[in-house]
């Protein structure tokens, strides 16, 4: 069961990622307008490659840290939600300046940019429950459950007699 756990946990933090870097590129590609109608950029652009950055970080398995990307002991709590909670507020952040920075209808972008925020919002939330759960219940290290070969009944021959015709066996 855990492993079903971590494989949503990681699976949605992914997902997580992966929309928080097409909101940045969105953002990037209408950034050209955005200039173009005066508007201010500076910290929608900071954000924007802060959360570029991080979502580089997210998709690349090597780069996350374990705390984050494999909870797996209680001391890992803390800087999980914590990292969770920066991350999610980050990425709410970026999704509401993507789709505002696309210059569509008043109405239309906003439902859009709220929409985008609750999404990665809860998604934010989700990921903080799992890996509550994911950091509460340790794997377990027992070399029974782990090596499908630690209770092999069949036992290996020692006499090299034995070993020469279990070869020849396979052979024939």
């Amino acid at each position: 069961m855990r492993q079903i756990l971590q494989f949503v946990y990681t699976a949605l933090l992914r997902l997580q990622g992966t929309v928080a870097a097409i909101l940045t590129v969105i953002f990037l590609a209408f950034l050209p307008n955005a200039i173009a109608d005066g508007a201010f950029i500076t910290v929608p652009l900071i954000l924007n490659l802060m959360s570029l950055t991080i979502c580089v970080i997210l998709l690349m398995p090597p780069a996350t840290p374990t705390w984050l990307g494999r909870p797996s002991r209680k001391r890992h709590m803390f800087g999980m939600i914590l990292g969770h909670a920066v991350i999610t507020s980050l990425f709410m952040a970026v999704a509401m300046v993507s789709v505002l920075a696309t210059g569509l209808s008043e109405p239309t972008s906003q439902n859009t940019a709220v929409s985008a925020a609750l999404l990665l919002g809860f998604a934010g939330f989700f990921l903080s429950i799992l890996g509550l759960l994911l950091s509460a219940w340790p794997p377990a290290h027992n070399l029974i459950d782990t090596t499908p070969y630690a209770t092999d009944p069949t036992p290996t021959p020692h006499d090299p007699m034995e070993l020469r015709a279990l070869r020849r066996s396979r052979l024939g």
